[in-house]
C-alpha cells in the first residue's frame, strides 16, 4: 500500500510504501491522519495542518551536504552505540572520544551532520524506544522508564510529554488500539 495524494498539493515525486515505516512513524501517522478526519466538515486549515504533519513523517530524509560534519564510520558508531546503551547515561565526553574528537568538536560536528544536539538526538531516540515499549500493554512505566535512560516514571512522563504533547499512559491508550 502506498500513499500519493494530489489534493492538497506538495506530493511527494515517488509513492512511500506505509509497512517500511518505523511502528513508532506509523502509529504516529495514523493518530495525525485520525485528527484530520474528525475536523474534516469542521475546518480545511486544521485538516490542511495535519496532512502537512503526516507528510513531513513521510518525507524521505535528504543526505546532509554540508561540510564539517561526522564522517559515515563516525555516525554509525555513534547509533549503534547509543542505540546499545539507552538505558545508560550518555555523556558528551564519552561519545566525543568514542569517534576521536575534542567534546567542542564533536559537538559542532554532530550538530552539522544530525542537525540538533548531541542531548536532544538521543532523548528522541529514548523516546522512540519508550513509543515501541508502551506497545507491550504488560510492562510498567517506571520500569519502561528505566529501561530507556529516564531517572524514573515522573522524568519519562515529562520529557515523553513535551515531545509528543500526551502523557506516556494516554499514548498507550490510543496507540494500542491501533495495533490490535
Amino acid at each position: 500500500m502506498s500513499i500519493h495524494d494530489r489534493s492538497f498539493g506538495n506530493t511527494p515525486s515517488t509513492p512511500i510504501e506505509i509497512n517500511r515505516l518505523p511502528m513508532a512513524a506509523a502509529l504516529d501517522l495514523a493518530r495525525l491522519l485520525e485528527i484530520a478526519e474528525q475536523h474534516a466538515a469542521t475546518d480545511a486549515d486544521v485538516v490542511r495542518n495535519y496532512i502537512n504533519r503526516a507528510r513531513s513523517l513521510l518525507a524521505p530524509q535528504q543526505p546532509a551536504t554540508r561540510t564539517g560534519g561526522l564522517a559515515p564510520w563516525q555516525i554509525k558508531r555513534l547509533d549503534r552505540h547509543i542505540d546499545e546503551n539507552i538505558e545508560q547515561s550518555l555523556r558528551v565526553v564519552e561519545l566525543a572520544r568514542l569517534v576521536r574528537l575534542s567534546p567542542s568538536h564533536f559537538a559542532k560536528a554532530f550538530k552539522t551532520s544530525f542537525g540538533t544536539t548531541p542531548h536532544l538526538h538521543v532523548q528522541a531516540k529514548r523516546i522512540a524506544r519508550a513509543k515501541e515499549m508502551l506497545l507491550a500493554k504488560d510492562r510498567p512505566l517506571a520500569e519502561i522508564a528505566l529501561d530507556c535512560g529516564m531517572c524514573d516514571q515522573a522524568h519519562l512522563s515529562r520529557v515523553f510529554r513535551k515531545a509528543t504533547g500526551l502523557a506516556p499512559s494516554q499514548w498507550r491508550r490510543e496507540f494500542a488500539s491501533l495495533t490490535e
